[in-house]
């Protein structure tokens, strides 16, 4: 939905709406969180279920799982469409920094990186393209860096 919503907003001429929807859908959601508390010691668990007093109480937080709906934000296919978006609409800058972004989550492909790196060449930034490249090459193993 959110990789076809902005394709009909480009055909419709609404650029302004298309970008609109890929960066909030790119943008993490809030995360719940429980309070739980424990007691140390023998039975603490039971201690503080029955609600019986005395003893050390330790309070943590616990994130719910996140389900896979929670976790499209992450999705390769809708960053590239983002930086897809920022390479026609935006400054270099931005672009950069979209790229950086999905090395950070370590959801980039080499065939992303390449672009990335080629992206910023064409654009007359080399030493950013060559440290884009280094680092994006480093999130992955022997196979994919030589081929």
């Amino acid at each position: 939905l959110y990789c076809e919503y902005p394709e009909v907003q480009l055909d419709r001429g609404q650029v302004d709406e298309a970008k609109e929807v890929v960066e909030r859908a790119c943008q993490e959601p809030p995360r719940k969180r429980k309070r739980v508390e424990r007691k140390s010691g023998r039975n603490g668990n039971a201690n503080v279920a029955l609600g019986a007093g005395g003893g050390n109480v330790e309070i943590s937080y616990v994130y719910d799982k996140e389900s896979p709906a929670a976790k499209f934000w992450k999705s390769p296919n809708l960053h590239a469409l983002r930086t897809d978006f920022k390479e026609s609409y935006a400054p270099v800058q931005e672009v950069q920094e979209a790229y950086k972004t999905m090395i950070d989550l370590k959801i980039a492909t080499v065939e992303i990186i390449l672009g990335g790196a080629d992206f910023l060449w064409e654009h007359n930034y080399f030493e950013h393209a060559f440290r884009f490249y280094e680092s994006g090459i480093s999130l992955f193993g022997w196979p994919a860096v030589f081929a």
